[in-house]
């Protein structure tokens, strides 16, 4: 699930494109057991905050994925 966020993503190291912040839900029986945010590109869906092989990269709050999403080794000149 995707959401509104007033927190300023950079443009995909990859391809350029615009950033989403999501939410993860995990739920049993109706009953939301916590939320885990992540950020992905909407044009090539390169993404951080997924599980792969069980392997859970999930940041505990949407400014943590930003972050972790901004973050960059050297900002282009």
């Amino acid at each position: 699930m995707t959401v509104t966020s007033k927190l300023k993503l950079k443009p995909c190291p990859f391809c350029g494109g615009v950033a989403q912040l999501y939410v993860a839900l995990s739920n049993e029986n109706e009953h939301i057991l916590f939320e885990h945010y992540g950020v992905a590109c909407t044009s090539c869906h390169t993404m951080i905050g997924t599980t792969i092989h069980g392997l859970t990269d999930f940041f505990d709050t949407p400014q943590e994925a930003a972050n972790a999403w901004n973050a960059r080794i050297k900002d282009p000149i």
